[in-house]
């Protein structure tokens, strides 16, 4: 996946963008525990950007029909579990793993991005989702398709 990721930013003329590591949080912990971790998930520097990223993955989301077909329709970012971030030539770089609320079925997604300068806005670079299924695995089960970019694979 790094690899793609690699194009997809060479072709976008960034060169390739670190990574935030994300912290895993076992997913009985994720149905247990949730509403602890999104208390303290984001680092309070980092929120705005959060709220920015979940915006834009929510309207990826609702926009891909795949997504959709599969979870309902309505889909909301909900709670963040986990978060990272760091600063690179490009810009801060943001990662978050979150909950998908409104749908069918219990899901997350994993966003990441980028903010090409403080002022700047958040511009979502890659998001998949996973079901439950997919989530113990530790795997994600798709890439959503973002707006004016085609699937994030």
């Amino acid at each position: 996946m790094n690899a793609v990721l690699s194009l997809l930013a060479q072709a976008a003329g960034m060169g390739m963008l670190p990574r935030p590591p994300l912290r895993q949080v076992p997913l009985p912990l994720k149905l247990a525990g949730g509403l602890f971790l999104f208390r303290s998930s984001v680092p309070r520097e980092d929120r705005a950007l959060a709220d920015e990223a979940l915006a834009a993955s929510a309207f990826a989301l609702n926009a891909d029909p795949h997504v959709t077909s599969e979870l309902g329709a309505g889909l909301e970012a909900g709670g963040v579990f986990a978060s990272a971030s760091c600063d690179s030539a490009d810009g801060r770089c943001f990662a978050l793993n979150f909950q998908l609320s409104g749908g069918n079925l219990w899901a997350e997604a994993t966003a990441f991005g980028i903010q090409r300068n403080r002022a700047g806005p958040f511009e979502l670079l890659e998001l998949t989702v996973s079901n439950m299924d997919a989530a113990l695995m530790g795997t994600p089960s798709c890439f959503v398709t973002l707006p004016g970019r085609g699937p994030s694979e």
